[in-house]
C-alpha cells in the first residue's frame, strides 16, 4: 500500500474541524444534479472567487466527489478555459488526450482502461479508479465536444520512478507538475487531490510522518483555493495496512460550512457533505 495512502487515513481520524449510468444524459454523472452537489458548487464557485488555482482535498473512492468534480468543471468552463488537474501518474497523460480526442465509444475506453494506472486488484484499490472517475473523464470528453476549452492533466509522479514511494519527494514533484500546468495553460486549473495534499501548511498537530511540506503548501505564491471536503455520514474507499476496503467517512462540525482566513490556515474552505457513497470501484476485464 502507497504511504500517502494511510497517511491520508492518519488525517481523516485525527482532524476534526464497465459501465456509464444509462440514466444519465451525456457527459453528466449520476449525482451531479443531486440538491447537495448543485449547493456544493455554488458554495466553492463563490468563496474561491477571483482564484485560478482551485484544489479539491477529497477522500478518494466516493461517488459523490466526481460528481461535484465535473459539476465544477461545467461551471468554470462555461466562463472560460479550464484545465481539470487528476492525482493520475503523468505517464497517463497521452492516454487521457487520446481518450479526449476520441469519439467516446467502447474501443476508446479500453484503449485507456488498459494503461498501468487502470491495471490494479481490489486489495490494492486505493479508489482512485472507479466508474465515476471514468464518468468524470467522459464528462471533460463531452464538454469538449461541445465546444468548451477543456484539458485534463495527469499530475502525479509514475510509481517506476525511483523516489515514487517518498512521499516528500512525491508531493515536491506534483507541485511542480501543477506550477508548470498554471503557467502554460490559461484560466482555471481546478485540481482534484487527496487531502493530504491539499493542505496549504503543515497542521501543528499532524503525525510525524506526514508530509512536510504537502503539495499545496509548495504552490501558495500562486494563491491557491484549499478546500477540504468531508461528510456528516457514509463510507469512502482506503487502505490499511491489512489491505482496502470501506471506511466510515464522519466529520463532526458544528456547521456544514467553514471558511478559514488565519495566515497558516491548512484549508480556505472545509466543507461538509450530507454523506459519501463508496464508488463503483473499476474492476480489470
Amino acid at each position: 500500500m502507497a504511504r500517502s495512502a494511510m497517511l491520508l487515513l492518519v488525517l481523516w481520524m485525527l482532524m476534526v474541524p464497465p459501465q456509464m449510468a444509462g440514466a444519465a444524459a451525456p457527459g453528466l454523472l449520476q449525482g451531479q444534479q443531486d440538491p447537495a452537489i448543485v449547493q456544493a458548487t455554488a458554495q466553492i464557485i463563490e468563496h474561491a472567487r477571483g482564484h485560478r488555482l482551485v484544489v479539491l482535498g477529497e477522500l478518494h473512492g466516493t461517488a459523490e466527489i466526481p460528481a461535484l468534480a465535473a459539476r465544477l468543471a461545467a461551471t468554470y468552463a462555461d466562463a472560460g478555459p479550464l484545465t481539470l488537474a487528476l492525482e493520475v501518474p503523468h505517464t497517463e497523460q497521452a492516454a487521457l488526450d487520446r481518450y479526449l480526442a476520441s469519439d467516446g465509444g467502447q474501443a476508446a475506453w479500453n484503449a485507456l482502461a488498459g494503461t498501468p494506472f487502470w491495471q490494479v486488484s481490489d486489495d490494492q484499490h486505493d479508489g482512485r479508479r472507479s466508474v465515476q472517475m471514468r464518468q468524470l473523464v467522459e464528462a471533460m470528453r463531452a464538454l469538449r465536444k461541445q465546444g468548451a476549452a477543456v484539458q485534463v492533466l495527469a499530475y502525479d509522479v509514475a510509481k517506476e520512478q525511483a523516489d515514487a514511494h517518498d512521499h516528500h519527494w512525491r508531493d515536491a514533484r506534483m507541485a511542480d507538475n501543477l506550477r508548470a500546468a498554471a503557467a502554460q495553460q490559461p484560466g482555471v486549473l481546478l485540481v482534484l487531490s487527496g487531502n493530504v495534499h491539499a493542505m496549504r501548511a503543515r497542521p501543528s498537530w499532524a503525525p510525524a510522518e506526514l508530509q512536510l511540506a504537502p503539495m499545496t503548501s509548495l504552490l501558495l505564491d500562486l494563491e491557491p483555493f484549499a478546500v477540504n471536503l468531508t461528510a456528516a455520514s457514509g463510507q469512502f474507499w482506503g487502505c490499511l495496512p491489512d489491505g482496502c476496503q470501506a471506511l466510515p467517512a464522519r466529520t463532526q462540525m458544528t456547521q456544514p460550512l467553514l471558511r478559514v482566513t488565519e495566515p497558516e490556515r491548512v484549508y480556505d474552505l472545509v466543507l461538509q457533505l450530507p454523506q459519501l457513497s463508496i464508488a463503483t470501484l473499476y474492476e480489470i476485464p
